[in-house]
């Protein structure tokens, strides 16, 4: 039987609040890993995930698609 001890990751990738969802792709890319642990000085803010930062990054295209299409069927200046 494995114990849980036995299977968890020791040395886990630390990254600050204010870091940007480009800044933590590239630490994931780095080292490769999915998971990252936010610590604001010694305080455990929280655990943000690869998954976290691939909706963020949709999120923004799709608004900056909305704005771009609304650009786009603005009646131009003649």
């Amino acid at each position: 039987k494995v114990l849980i001890k036995d299977a968890m990751v020791r040395d886990y990738v630390i990254v600050e609040p204010n870091a940007t969802c480009q800044q933590c792709i590239k630490l994931m890319k780095k080292y490769k890993c999915r998971h990252l642990t936010v610590f604001d000085d010694d305080n455990f803010i929280g655990i943000v995930s690869l998954r976290d930062m691939l909706a963020l990054m949709i999120e923004e295209k799709e608004h900056l698609m909305e704005r771009l299409k609304g650009y786009m069927d603005e009646p131009g200046e003649e």
